[in-house]
Order: C-alpha cells, then structure tokens, then sequence
C-alpha cells in the first residue's frame, strides 16, 4: 500500500471516527503528565495494601521516561476491499505498567469462572465425552472488535457484580477498589 493511500485510509475510516481524537504533542504530554499524577496518587493511597514487590513494580514506572502511545492501522489483506485494523500500541507506555498489573490480577480470578477454558486443546478433549443429538451442529464464532464494542461502562458494571457475586470466593488479599480504580483508569483514559 502507498503511503499517501495508506495516510488517507488512516483518516477516512479510523479518525474521523467518534472513537479517537488527534492530539498536538503538547495535549498528549500534557494528558499523560495528569495521569502519571492521578496514578502516583492511587498507588500512594493505596500503599498500605499493595504488595512490596507491585509498590517496587510500580515505583520503578514512575522513575522511567514512558513513550506516548501510537496509533496505526494493519492492513486486513484478506478484506476486499482491503480495509485497516486499527491499533492502538501503549507498548512501553506508561499505561502498559498497570494494564499489565490488571492482567496480573485477572488471571488469579480465572478459577471463579465457570465458563474459563484453558485452551482449544482442552475444548477437544471435552468435546469427546460429550454426546450430542444428530442434528446438532459445532460451530465456532469470531467477534469483530470485539474489544472497541464492549460498553465500558457495562464492562465496569460487571466486574463489580462479579466482585459482588464472589466476594467470598476471591483471593484474600485481593484489593478490589484499587482493581476496579485502574481498570476505570486503563479502559476510559
């Protein structure tokens, strides 16, 4: 694809979308100095019940130069027309220092969740002890933006049930506001 083309595919269908604003550098760093603010703040209000070793973790992200994030779009080749995915990297980001944290946290949830599926090898072996009727059909479904669709603060809601639901299922040392405020903070900053 030819840059000048690829440039105008950028424009025409991600960012003129409702789902992202260009920023000057100057409104970038700006917005990420107030939430490296608001995120020194909740880790110091919270230092009480964190871990050493997530308050070291946490800590040492504070000392290092982040890069801002960058958007980008992947060509979907198989598309016709060829279309982009819109990519959003906070690789070395700041915001990538606490997502990683949440994706932590998530995982030590997983045994609360019936529906968890470890991988498609386990899916096959379950699949063999189960006896279905003739008529019945497998069938497999992707979602499209999946990620981008799902109402944040529906997303939010649930977690807060799901805490609800669990509170006496969940680790015990589990810090369920701080979880919920940096997951807020990840998914609408």
């Amino acid at each position: 694809m030819e840059k000048p083309t690829y440039i105008q595919q950028i424009l025409t269908e991600q960012l003129s979308s409702k789902d992202y604003m260009q920023l000057t550098k100057q409104e970038a760093h700006r917005k990420l100095d107030k939430l490296r603010t608001y995120l020194k703040t909740l880790v110091t209000s919270n230092a009480h019940i964190i871990s050493k070793a997530e308050l070291t973790y946490f800590d040492r992200s504070f000392k290092i130069q982040h890069r801002i994030p960058i958007f980008y779009g992947l060509s979907k080749v198989h598309k016709t027309p060829m279309t982009l995915h819109p990519v959003v990297s906070c690789s070395n980001s700041l915001m990538s220092v606490f997502s990683n944290w949440l994706d932590h946290k998530m995982k030590e949830l997983l045994p609360l969740i019936q529906s968890h599926i470890v991988n498609s090898t386990t899916v096959v072996n379950n699949l063999k002890n189960v006896t279905l009727p003739k008529e019945a059909t497998i069938f497999s479904a992707n979602a499209t933006s999946m990620y981008t669709n799902i109402d944040t603060d529906i997303g939010l809601a649930t977690f807060q049930s799901f805490f609800q639901d669990n509170s006496d299922k969940k680790p015990n040392e589990f810090q369920v506001e701080l979880f919920l405020q940096l997951l807020e903070t990840v998914i609408k900053k």
